[in-house]
């Protein structure tokens, strides 16, 4: 182990997502609200096993400030620009995506329709 880090007001986490280069991670808590941080640079392990023991503040805090909509689950693209988070709300299937890489900003909602045959097979339309 290299670091403990600890995040503070977020109340029960719910999921985490590391981006690919393992330097940005999201975290999903219970208050609605994705938390996005960016990880320091951590040295190798020690051979006395000391370790970094630190409170993460998050960089940017993402949210539905509207409907307060919980977070189903949140991914990154690939580069570790973009994140997207999916509303757990089953009646609308929105995804919302913000521009990590141009200060968090919003950037859109995706609205997905699901149509259903009767086998039970889910088709997006």
């Amino acid at each position: 182990m290299v670091a403990r880090h600890t995040i503070s007001g977020a109340g029960i986490m719910r999921g985490l997502e590391f981006a690919k280069s393992g330097r940005r991670l999201v975290t999903n808590s219970s208050d609605r609200i994705l938390r996005h941080f960016n990880l320091p640079m951590y040295a190798p392990p020690t051979a006395d096993r000391e370790y970094i023991e630190q409170e993460l503040e998050p960089v940017y805090r993402l949210n539905d400030p509207i409907n307060k909509i919980a977070w189903h689950n949140m991914s990154y693209s690939p580069d570790g620009e973009w994140l997207a988070g999916g509303a757990a709300d089953n009646a609308t299937h929105k995804i919302y995506i913000w521009d990590i890489a141009n200060e968090g900003q919003f950037a859109s909602v995706l609205d997905i329709f699901v149509s259903r045959k009767i086998r039970g097979d889910i088709y997006f339309l």
